[in-house]
């Protein structure tokens, strides 16, 4: 088994932190690390309830034709 951790994109400032939306230019390397990431066959992604993690982590699983999973132990 092959394990990726991956940490969020650029994310915006502001508060409450854990609202904090990824920018424009996170939003892009999210994007493309899916597409370098799907070559990799992934099985599951997994994501903390971050509002910046899911972002991330739904732009990696629609690359890999998944859907992105939110664990609250990784908060």
């Amino acid at each position: 088994m092959r394990l990726f951790l991956v940490r969020h994109a650029e994310a915006a400032p502001g508060e409450p932190d854990a609202l904090r939306p990824l920018t424009p230019a996170g939003r892009a390397s999210a994007r493309a690390l899916g597409e370098q990431l799907a070559a990799e066959q992934l099985d599951a992604v997994l994501c903390s309830p971050l509002l910046r993690a899911r972002e991330t982590a739904e732009q990696i699983a629609r690359a890999a034709s998944l859907s992105a999973a939110v664990d609250e132990r990784l908060a």
